[in-house]
Order: C-alpha cells, then sequence, then structure tokens
C-alpha cells in the first residue's frame, strides 16, 4: 500500500467504516503479506495464535496462499477483473490480451467494464451479453468508440486542427463522447448533416458530369427515383411527355441495368437545364450551411467520418474551394488516394490505406454491420434548405424504426461508459490510446461467432443503400422471414445467417454461470442466490458480499449452537446477544441486510 495512514483512514471514514483498533500499513511498517513477515508482525503485535485470525483479501498470492501456508484463515473476494475472466472465453482471452499489451486508457476501460458488470461472483447467464442492448454497448462497442475518440484527439492536435466537423450518421456517437472525455480541450467540434447525396448533386456543373452519372450501375427502380435519387429533380419539374420521347410511359416506368443508356442520356440532356440549375441551388444552399458552421475558415480543419475513400473529404475541398482540410477517419482504404492525393491529409485508425477485401481487419469483413451500428439514430441527410430562420433540414423517409431503437439503447451504453471514464479518470488516463485491435477485440468476436441468444438483438435491424439494389437487406432477419431461405441468404450478416441454416446445441442452449469463489480461484466455495438480471445493483451486490464475508467469519468462531442459531434465525441471534462486539457489529453494518 503505497497510501499514507491519515489517507486511508479519511477514505475509510467516507465509507462509514469506523469502530477498528490499528491500521497495519505495508509502506509504514516495511514489511510485506507475499515474504509473510507482515502477518507475523500483526500475529506479535496482537498477542495471538495464527488459527484465531481470519484474513481477507483479493490476491491469490498475498492474501490466500501466503497466511494459509501460515495455518492463518483465509478468505478470497475475487477482484471484478478476475470473474470476468471466467465469464466468457471471449472476456478471458480479452483480458488476458490486454494484460500483456496495457495502456492507462485501455486498462482504464477494462477495468470501468469489469467494475459495471462483473462484481458478483454468483450471476445466471444466457449468453456473454444477456440480449441487453445497453451491455453490449457498454461492453462490446464501447471500446470501439473510446479508441477511436482519444485517436481523433490525438490526431487533431499533431495536425494543428482547430475544427472537427465530426459528420452525420456516422460519428455522432464519437461527437458526444468526444465532448464528454474533452470538454476543455482547444478544439471546437462541431456536429454537422452529411451524405453522399447532400454533396453529389451540388457538385454537378456540365452535362459531361451529368452523363458521368448516367453510366453508372442502375439497380432495379424507376425513373423518377431514379432522377431524383442520382440528379435531385422530382416530378413537378418535368413532364410525363418528355419521358415518353424515351419509351418511358410514364413517371413510374420501371429501369434497370439492362435499360437504354442513350436513351437516358438523351433523357438527361433534354433536362439537363433544369438538373443544373438544381444543382447550382443545391451548391449555394450548401455553402452557406457549412459557412454557418465555420467551414469557410483560413484554419486548418477536419471531417471525421467513418472512412472509407475520403469522397466526403474530397467533395468538401471543391465546394468549398479549401485544400487544408483533413480527413480523420476510422478506417481509410487505398481509394482514398483516387479522391485525395496528398496522404498527408488522410488519417485511418484501425486500417489506413490499405486493401478493402483484407481479412485481418473487422471493419473489412464485416463493413455493414459496422456502418449500420456506428450510424446514429436518425434519417438519413438529403439537402439544407435555406429559410429565414436559418436551414431546414431535409431527411429520407426511408423506414429506420428498428435500427434506430436498437442504435439508441447501444449508443446509450457506449455513453454511459464514455461518461464513467470521465468521473474516473484524470486526463493523462483519458489522453491515452487504445489499440484498435484490442478495442473492437470483443466486438469482432461477437460478429465472427455470433451467440444466438444475442444475435437476436439485431432482429429485424435492415441496412439502408440509398444506391444499391432495391431489395431488403437484414442484420437478423424478423422472426417472419426465418424459414424464407432467400431473405436468409441476402442477410448481412453471413455469421447469424448460418445460424439458422446449421443450429448447434450450444447456440440455443441457456449457459449457466455460478461464479462461486471455487470458479475463480479454486480455494473456498460459497453457494449465493441468483439475481434476476445481469443489470449490476451495486448496493445489493456490496450487500451480498458482506452477508458472504460474515458466514464465513461466524463460521469459522461461532460454537456449534451458536452456529446452529445464528443460521436458523439470523435476527433472533444479534438480539439475542450479548456479545458487546456482536452487538456493535449489527447495528452498524449487520442490519442493513
Amino acid at each position: 500500500m503505497y497510501l499514507k495512514s491519515d489517507v486511508i483512514e479519511v477514505i475509510l471514514q467516507k465509507n462509514k467504516i469506523t469502530g477498528y483498533d490499528k491500521i497495519y500499513l505495508s509502506s509504514e511498517i516495511g514489511l510485506k503479506k507475499k515474504t509473510g513477515d507482515l502477518f507475523k508482525y500483526v500475529i506479535n503485535d496482537n498477542g495471538v495464535n495464527n488459527n484465531e485470525v481470519l484474513h481477507i483479501g483479493d490476491n491469490i498470492e498475498g492474501d490466500v496462499r501466503v497466511p494459509s501456508s501460515m495455518g492463518i484463515n483465509t478468505y478470497h473476494i475475487p477482484r471484478a477483473i478476475d470473474i470476468a475472466k471466467f465469464y466468457t472465453p471471449e472476456m478471458k482471452n480479452w483480458v488476458d490480451t490486454v494484460s500483456l499489451n496495457k495502456t492507462p486508457l485501455l486498462d482504464a476501460v477494462v477495468t470501468t467494464i469489469s467494475n459495471r458488470y462483473y462484481d458478483n461472483e454468483s450471476q445466471e447467464k444466457s449468453s456473454p451479453y444477456c440480449a441487453d442492448k445497453f451491455k453490449f454497448g457498454y461492453q462490446a462497442f464501447g471500446p470501439v468508440i473510446i479508441g477511436f475518440t482519444s485517436w481523433i484527439k490525438k490526431i487533431a492536435i499533431e495536425n494543428n486542427i482547430k475544427k472537427l466537423y465530426f459528420l452525420s450518421r456516422d460519428t455522432k456517437v464519437a461527437y458526444d463522447c468526444f465532448n464528454i472525455l474533452y470538454p476543455d480541450i482547444n478544439i471546437e467540434s462541431h456536429y454537422i448533416y452529411s451524405s453522399r447525396r447532400s454533396v453529389s448533386i451540388p457538385l454537378f456543373k456540365s452535362k459531361k458530369d451529368l452523363l458521368v452519372e448516367v453510366y453508372k450501375t442502375i439497380y432495379s427502380t424507376t425513373i423518377s427515383a431514379w432522377l431524383e435519387n442520382r440528379f435531385g429533380i422530382t416530378k413537378d419539374q418535368y413532364s410525363v411527355e418528355v419521358l415518353q420521347k424515351y419509351s418511358l410511359k410514364d413517371y413510374d416506368h420501371p429501369i434497370g441495368g439492362k435499360f437504354s443508356k442513350d436513351k437516358l442520356s438523351q433523357l438527361v440532356c433534354e433536362l439537363s437545364d433544369i438538373i443544373l440549375e438544381n444543382a447550382k441551388q443545391e451548391r449555394i444552399n450548401l455553402i452557406d450551411y457549412l459557412s454557418s458552421h465555420g467551414m469557410d475558415t483560413n484554419e486548418n480543419i477536419a471531417v471525421v467520418d467513418i472512412g472509407y475513400a475520403a469522397s466526403m473529404q474530397s467533395a468538401y475541398q471543391k465546394i468549398l474551394n479549401k485544400e487544408n482540410i483533413h480527413g480523420i477517419y476510422y478506417a481509410t482504404f487505398n481509394s482514398a488516394l483516387k479522391n485525395v492525393s496528398d496522404s498527408s491529409l488522410l488519417h485511418g485508425y484501425s486500417v489506413h490505406l490499405e486493401n478493402p477485401s483484407s481479412p485481418k481487419y473487422g471493419i473489412c469483413s464485416h463493413r455493414f454491420f459496422y456502418e449500420t451500428i456506428f450510424c446514429d439514430a436518425d434519417n438519413s441527410f438529403i439537402k439544407p434548405i435555406k429559410t429565414n430562420n436559418g436551414f431546414e433540414i431535409v431527411k429520407s423517409k426511408f423506414d429506420d424504426s428498428t435500427r434506430q431503437t436498437v442504435v439508441k439503447e447501444i449508443h446509450s451504453g457506449v455513453l454511459a461508459l464514455a461518461h464513467d471514464l470521465a468521473e474516473n479518470y484524470s486526463s493523462s488516463v483519458l489522453n491515452g490510446y487504445i489499440d484498435p485491435s484490442l478495442g473492437s477485440f470483443l466486438f469482432d468476436s461477437f460478429l465472427k461467432t455470433p451467440n444466438k441468444n444475442d444475435a437476436e438483438m439485431f432482429k429485424g435491424v435492415l441496412f439502408e443503400d440509398a444506391i444499391g439494389p432495391n431489395i431488403r437487406r437484414y442484420l437478423f432477419v424478423p422472426d417472419e422471414y426465418k424459414n424464407d431461405k432467400k431473405t436468409i441468404d441476402n442477410m448481412i450478416w453471413k455469421e447469424a445467417a448460418s445460424l439458422f441454416i446449421n443450429p448447434t446445441p450450444s447456440q440455443d442452449a441457456k449457459i449457466k454461470s455460478e461464479l462461486s469463489v471455487t470458479d475463480v480461484n479454486n480455494t473456498v466455495s460459497t453457494k449465493k442466490d441468483k439475481i434476476d438480471k445481469v443489470q449490476p445493483k451495486p448496493i445489493e451486490s456490496k450487500k451480498n458480499r458482506f452477508a458472504v464475508i460474515e458466514r464465513a467469519v461466524f463460521g469459522l468462531f461461532l460454537r456449534d449452537g451458536k452456529k446452529n442459531k445464528y443460521i436458523g434465525n439470523r435476527e433472533m441471534f444479534f438480539k439475542d446477544s450479548k456479545n458487546k462486539f456482536i452487538l456493535h457489529y449489527y447495528n452498524l453494518f449487520g442490519s442493513k441486510f
């Protein structure tokens, strides 16, 4: 112990622990537990026999093995992090790997998660996350975002960036974490509405630009939907008669990859004046919107996004005619260099300028899942419209309600982790670094080997792709499609899809964990009552722990008659006791549980 006795006394008093006679601190006495010398000193100082002493602690070596070898009674209270290691193989692997690659911030994250969810030696679980979205956000996705956020700060400082622009919707949770962890930093942080659609149309300046768009892949849709999504014009801006010139009978005429590109080119050329005028107005509105957030400054600024090809960064450089816009991304692929040739303006956290098909990285193998969970509970941004009072933010009407409900709970777990870290750790810790592979360890493990009970948290969540094929693709199919092979085949999350095709007994079996003290240290066994929920209740957990310690102590020192009375009617045992120590203990602590 490195703290002085007066500091320890303040801590004990704050926690209402009084009535002790003396405090023995190894740092003041100069003796250690692990050598046994501190125990000998305490025994000699009190004039008692070894077997009359009960030592309680959390360290297997210094608190159990050494005193036990001296004939001292011991009781081991496992640390939350030790309990966590026995909860699932993934937790053990993560904690063990972190211990070999420890940084102050990563250690703080692991400790905070362990203290919240594994401070109870006995709990029942149906799966690693108990289908609890908040817990999944706190424990699995939280470290991903905390690591990314701390790295954003580091990159911003290193590159003298004065303003950070977190882009909707993918970095809203990172934006919130940034402001929770670093409220006093001298870097402006803004959250701005952004999307591929919002910049693609303002970039149209000529017929050539329009024709390039025509020759991109077209998935099954209608002519009016295609013109609106790709060129920004609505049905009230052109007539059916114009469409009919090009073998399109009405606004709902279906088109796809096989429809004549020549006819579409001719149609777009005829509508080019309308399209380009609309693009000009959208460009003006977008510039005004970005300028209202200070993006037209001469200072170094950066956009923050999930990734990958720096297309938004490139678009803002062109629209604002500003080259010194950095891009800070969770991942960048080598295709980013096609959009931003100056690599010094590109920064990738988990992956940087690598092949998007690399199997080494979770975001490469499960990109759409990452995007879905990063994405805030909001609809996709289309464009800003300038009004007398600012800007009207136009959004898509895509039915995203199921995903948004799931993501709200997951992100609330992430933000709870950020708040807990901010409350309990200093800036020197929070300014640290988390290796991206360790930050995403639990999240990636879950994606690769999902437990069905937990996977069902994502039941009915759709993946939204505004320019992709017009098919419904789920992360995890809802019940009405669980026997529909085609829908299962189209699932985004292939490992979860395999649960429907080749279910194993372990996927459906309820996993029980009675983590007694024996499970953790193989020394003392204690039977405990199950709790109804895994969500920890700190007060109940502490009461449970005190009860276990009390039973162990009284079990060692009470004679058979007294012991039987204690077991049979605990309350009456204390009230009838004539022992001043027992009465004093009951009045201070025992009556509270």
